[in-house]
């Protein structure tokens, strides 16, 4: 049986972050990942990282790529009846901005990091269970190349996400957990445009963001399972040069849709003092932009 300190379920940005800041301060922990080294850091997340979440991955030494590579928003716009108005966001907020910096890039660089120290990060992991979550050894059992291993440790992490297996555990400790799911999907596209950032007060609502030059994110409310249908195509038309953008709209370019998510808003209260411990998406996640 293998033993460490903390054993961390699922590694997005929430787990590995966790690991690489246990690891500065000489405490052990062990990742364990159902999906390959391949899907995380191919598999394309969001990518709008906050000033506190910068700083962050700078000061612990994972942000040099960043530096180099993240496309910098210092302000957005809000467009009415064709007129866009901006907000200077940096000047507004004693120098903070927002970094556009794809989840995957994070991903990537958190796991060169962790494993040119020589920590473990176990791809793969399947039937993952938890024994005894609440004492003061819990342990985690799961099968890993066709070899079941079971990891004692002092704390679990919980950073797997909504559909992963720690959430079930959650709700035998924490009295009250709100959720709610709005009644539509955002319609995710991406377009060959040249924009900052915009918010449109326009039928369906919608924003736009940049994510590299040349290349932006569109986004906006759809019927659920609707990619492009009735009042939804409104959206593509805006992307396609709608001149209700205004006179420095993005002009004729190419759009196409990608995907359509639900959003579903979620606080726990209050938050598990006892073992496992969450991070990450199912710790609390808010409503739509």
């Amino acid at each position: 049986m293998t033993q460490t300190q903390v054993a961390i379920v699922g590694a997005g940005p929430a787990g590995l972050l966790l690991a690489h800041l246990l690891d500065m301060q000489n405490i052990d922990s062990i990742v364990i990942e159902k999906h390959s080294r391949a899907h995380i850091e191919n598999r394309v997340r969001a990518g709008v990282l906050e000033q506190g979440t910068v700083d962050t991955l700078v000061d612990s030494g994972v942000g040099e790529r960043l530096k180099r590579e993240g496309l910098v928003h210092h302000g957005l716009e809000l467009s009415f009846e064709g007129r866009r108005h901006r907000l200077d966001l940096h000047e507004l907020t004693d120098g903070r901005a927002i970094t556009v910096y794809g989840q995957q890039e994070v991903i990537k660089d958190l796991i060169k990091a962790r494993l040119d120290k020589g920590g473990q990060i176990l791809f793969e992991a399947g039937d993952v269970s938890i024994d005894d979550p609440v004492s003061n050894k819990p342990s985690i059992r799961f099968r890993h190349n066709d070899e079941l291993i079971s990891i004692t440790c002092d704390f679990v992490a919980g950073c797997d996400g909504f559909h992963g297996i720690t959430r079930s555990w959650i709700g035998r400790e924490v009295p009250t957990i709100y959720e709610q799911t709005w009644p539509f999907s955002w319609l995710g596209i991406l377009a060959k445009s040249f924009i900052e950032h915009v918010h449109a007060d326009r039928p369906g609502r919608w924003g736009c963001l940049s994510l590299q030059p040349g290349c932006d994110a569109y986004a906006g409310p759809v019927s659920h399972g609707n990619q492009a249908r009735g009042n939804d195509r409104g959206l593509l038309r805006s992307c396609r040069g709608d001149n209700r953008l205004g006179a420095a709209g993005p002009g004729a370019g190419t759009a196409s849709p990608r995907t359509n998510w639900r959003r579903h808003p979620r606080l726990v209260e209050p938050r598990p003092k006892k073992r496992p411990a969450h991070s990450g998406q199912w710790a609390g996640r808010g409503s739509p932009p």
